[in-house]
């Protein structure tokens, strides 16, 4: 007659721990539809801050003038930090 097993109750807790883990990430994953959004944003971000570099670039070299010379100081970090804001959203 075989013997009959015996629960292991730390073992059961921690299959219900990692079940309960799972499905609170599978809740928190993204949908295709944001991750599509998320990549939009990031290279809209990343687009207009290579763009307003470029630009201040091109004005500092003196070829074109389009921007006003008001705010010629802020458009490099204005550029920066688009394209920082644009970095930083990737990973997630």
């Amino acid at each position: 007659m075989p013997k009959a097993k015996r629960r292991h109750k730390g073992k059961e807790l921690r299959a219900r721990e990692t079940q309960e883990a799972q499905r609170k990430a599978d809740k928190e994953k993204f949908t295709w539809a944001e991750y599509r959004r998320r990549q939009v944003i990031v290279g809209v971000l990343i687009g207009l801050g290579v763009l307003v570099a470029a630009t201040h670039l091109v004005e500092h070299a003196g070829f074109v003038s389009v921007l006003p010379k008001a705010l010629d100081g802020i458009y490099y970090p204005l550029g920066g930090a688009l394209v920082i804001g644009g970095l930083i959203l990737i990973p997630a």
